[in-house]
């Protein structure tokens, strides 16, 4: 999801160059890992949180609580874009402060509010797949040191995945706690989309929902095998949980395109990324 902020059409495989074809490659196509490290809209990314280290590096540590995952995409020999990343902020040096962590320890011990940009990939694959992960407590309170500053916007988007085998209810309350400890400022719009992530099925009318909601609490009350049922069948649409300025511009049902206009509207630019 994040990679449609900053990466040009790519076939949806080719998340790093493992999988690119070589006449792609020498035709100077680039992947989408490419694409966050070298082109200008991934080079103006303050803060980067999250995994895939081995589509970044073709040498890459493997340990048993951080294995390489056969099932994603592993960088050809020679690539190593986590030492490209930071040679390109060696270049803006003195003015702007940079830090790379890999581990959550190294994450944890960091000052964001020193800092201009951070990148941290903290697992060899996605996140769930290394069991010394950062929490999202973590990574949040890290990002928002880093974009909290004086008189300076911006736009946070943060992907996190509840696991069905787990708790539902518990992981439910932690997440509507996080976001209300450290998002539910009242000069802040928070936007929460919660989605079953089943995009390959048929999409199902919501035309019909009358109950209203307004916290994740109140959408995820129940007993746990109700709750486990409820995410199952929800519609890939989502809903929708908005606070903050221009909260209001946030109602209704609508299809995709409307968040995204409606979203540039609250930010203050247009659909071509300029400001109004």
């Amino acid at each position: 999801m994040g990679s449609a902020l900053y990466a040009q059409l790519t076939p949806s495989n080719w998340e790093c160059d493992g999988l690119m074809p070589v006449g792609a490659i020498e035709a100077g196509c680039q992947d989408v890992a490419q694409q966050l490290i070298s082109s200008a809209a991934g080079q103006s990314l303050n803060v980067l949180l999250g995994g895939g280290r081995q589509l970044f590096n073709a040498k890459v540590p493997s340990y048993e609580w951080d294995p390489v995952d056969e099932l994603l995409c592993r960088a050809r020999a020679g690539r190593n874009l986590l030492r490209d990343w930071q040679n390109q902020k060696l270049k803006l040096r003195p003015s702007r402060r940079f830090e790379l962590v890999q581990q959550a320890q190294e994450l944890s011990s960091i000052n964001g509010s020193s800092l201009d940009y951070l990148l941290g990939v903290l697992a060899n694959g996605d996140l769930s797949g290394n069991a010394r992960a950062p929490t999202l407590q973590l990574m949040l309170h890290k990002a928002m040191q880093v974009l909290q500053r004086p008189g300076v916007g911006h736009l946070l988007l943060v992907e996190h995945y509840v696991q069905p085998q787990l708790a539902v209810s518990q992981q439910l309350q932690l997440l509507n706690a996080t976001l209300s400890e450290l998002l539910g400022h009242k000069d802040q719009l928070t936007l929460v989309l919660l989605t079953n992530g089943n995009y390959l099925s048929a999409s199902r009318d919501m035309s019909e929902e009358t109950q209203p909601v307004s916290t994740l609490e109140e959408a995820f009350q129940g007993p746990e095998l109700e709750l486990q049922r409820r995410l199952q069948q929800m519609p890939s649409e989502s809903l929708l949980f908005a606070q903050g300025p221009k909260s209001v511009l946030f109602y209704g049902v609508h299809d995709e395109t409307y968040l995204a206009q409606t979203l540039s509207h609250a930010l203050g630019i247009d659909v071509f990324g300029r400001q109004l």
